[in-house]
């Protein structure tokens, strides 16, 4: 099967961060004519082997595998043309003397199925060598412990690196 994409500038994000992907209505109409799920098994390759940046979008590209509409379509395109725009960008390791950095951040409630999405990062001398993406199955109460909930699953990372 193949499919065509309209040729664009690279795009500088992958997704606006005001951007909701909500559920198909009922009455949305038949499934979408499209390869869906399988490009979606591509981005999660390309996210696991070489491209962490889309992890994140991925993610919630995918929870809407069994259902996909004409907006979770659109924004699947828009993350091809994110990746050829990018596709001479590398990441580089050994960049630095630093030891260990670790990021973490959590989107605490922005979408609407109101679950925690936190994520880590670890670098290693400016190369990351460990990094997460997940929903998890709790909602928290506020924003100060979805970023406890965050920190606790990278120190458990840490610990184990």
């Amino acid at each position: 099967m193949c499919f065509h994409l309209e040729s664009a500038p690279p795009v500088s994000t992958l997704m606006d961060v005001r951007t909701q992907l909500v559920q198909a209505e009922d009455n949305e109409g038949t499934e979408l004519p499209v390869p869906y799920k399988e490009i979606i098994g591509s981005l999660m390759y390309a996210a696991t082997a070489t491209q962490p940046d889309i992890t994140f979008v991925v993610l919630a590209l995918t929870q809407f595998s069994h259902r996909p509409s004409k907006p979770h379509w659109e924004a699947t395109k828009h993350v091809i043309r994110y990746l050829k725009g990018t596709k001479d960008l590398e990441l580089t390791y050994g960049t630095s003397n630093d030891r260990i950095i670790r990021y973490t951040d959590t989107d605490h409630a922005s979408q609407y199925h109101q679950h925690l999405i936190l994520g880590y990062t670890f670098l290693i001398d400016g190369g990351v060598v460990s990094w997460s993406s997940k929903k998890q199955p709790l909602v928290a109460l506020s924003t100060t412990e979805a970023e406890y909930i965050a920190a606790a699953h990278a120190v458990k990372e840490a610990l184990w690196l």
